[in-house]
């Protein structure tokens, strides 16, 4: 077997400590993303009720439409977001439990990954909403 083999060869065990390396820095990546989503989301969110509370009361009547659709992408971002933390806590549960089955068994794991790709959607839907509520405030 493949595996067997690579056990013992030095630059299979570089290869696997350089793959583990990469897959921690790619996870660290996106959920730095997903965090930033959040935290910026809700930051304009509240910049723009203050805004709109504060310095423009009275905002006329054509330009609500852009708050409205400002607020409903960033409120887009914020939840999709924070469906995605949970998704992606469920993806690597899900995961594990397959990489414990997979060793019990002694077969190689059936990797479902619906939970991941179910979060990879909801990052891009979170980027959008943020860029669309981002823009939309510009607007206003």
């Amino acid at each position: 077997m493949a595996g067997d083999e690579g056990a013992e060869d030095p630059g299979y065990d570089r290869f696997l400590d350089q793959r583990r390396h990469l897959e921690e820095q790619r996870r660290k990546s996106n959920y730095e993303f997903d965090r930033q989503v959040l935290l910026l989301s809700a930051g304009a969110l509240a910049l723009s009720i203050t805004f709109l509370h504060d310095i423009a009361p009275c905002p006329k009547a054509w330009t609500v439409w852009f708050l409205g659709i400002g607020w409903a992408g960033l409120e887009t971002a914020i939840i999709t977001t924070m469906l995605s933390f949970r998704g992606s806590s469920e993806a690597f549960l899900q995961r594990i439990r397959e990489d414990d089955e997979s060793y019990r068994t002694g077969k190689p794991p059936i990797v479902n990954e619906v939970a991941a790709r179910r979060t990879r959607m909801l990052t891009r839907i979170a980027a959008v909403g943020f860029g669309v509520g981002l823009s939309c405030l510009a607007l206003f």
